[in-house]
């Protein structure tokens, strides 16, 4: 299956499937921290984001009328939104081969780096994607958050880095704990201005199915008050040197 065909099929299972029972928390937890990771860049002069995911990145700039190029692998998850939203520039490549006629000022790459084969690589090439003092702002699964503490403790997982079957559905290569996430970007040359984090995940999504929406928002919002090392979610602003 080649790298194309494998993100068609992942589109299909996953974003553009009714019956994932879980994507309804990874919508509210999504919308509900939006505003945090927004408020993380610098300019909106000219934007890239990594994956269209769950669209809410293209909602919030499609309000604001504000173009972004959104660099998505899936033609199926393109056509999806391009036919609600044509005030984007949608172009369908993969991260790892993409070569842009321009920098950027500012780079969305959420739940990104847990999916490729070489994030060192990545982290490479996106560098010269940037503009001098460009943010790239870098959201993953958390290791360290209280739901796989939990799940070791209760001998459901031998290590907090372990891959559940939710990992394996999604298609996580890995998950990172801020120091392990700091060094791929550490050995590129990035300069890292904070980390940041959001949602309080106690337990897996699969427990948490029946939440109510605004428990959901609540464990969101709790969490902008925390320290980040133990959330759900983990973030990095790096800026260009």
């Amino acid at each position: 299956m080649s790298d194309f065909e494998y993100l068609e099929s992942f589109a299909e299972k996953y974003y553009l499937n009714n019956d994932i029972k879980d994507i309804d928390i990874e919508h509210i937890m999504q919308e509900t921290s939006l505003e945090l990771i927004i408020s993380k860049a610098t300019s909106f002069n000219n934007v890239l984001e990594l994956g269209i995911g769950t669209g809410n990145i293209i909602k919030f700039f499609s309000k604001k009328n504000i173009s972004l190029d959104v660099l998505e692998g899936s033609k199926a998850l393109i056509t999806n939104f391009q036919t609600k939203d044509t005030i984007h520039n949608y172009i369908h490549g993969l991260f790892e081969t993409y070569t842009p006629n321009k920098q950027y000022d500012t780079i969305f790459a959420l739940h990104v780096f847990e999916h490729v084969e070489d994030p060192y690589n990545l982290a490479q090439q996106m560098y010269d994607w940037l503009s001098p003092g460009g943010r790239l702002i870098v959201v993953v699964p958390n290791k360290n958050s209280y739901h796989r503490i939990l799940g070791k403790e209760m001998g459901i997982q031998n290590e907090l880095d372990d891959l559940s079957e939710r990992d394996k559905l999604v298609g996580h290569l890995r998950v990172f704990g801020f120091e392990e996430l700091e060094d791929v970007f550490s050995q590129n040359g990035y300069q890292k201005v904070e980390r940041f984090g959001f949602f309080l995940k106690t337990v897996s999504n699969n427990l948490m199915i029946n939440y109510p929406k605004n428990v959901l928002q609540g464990l969101n919002e709790i969490s902008f008050t925390l320290d980040p090392y133990h959330l759900g979610n983990i973030g990095l602003v790096l800026k260009k040197g």
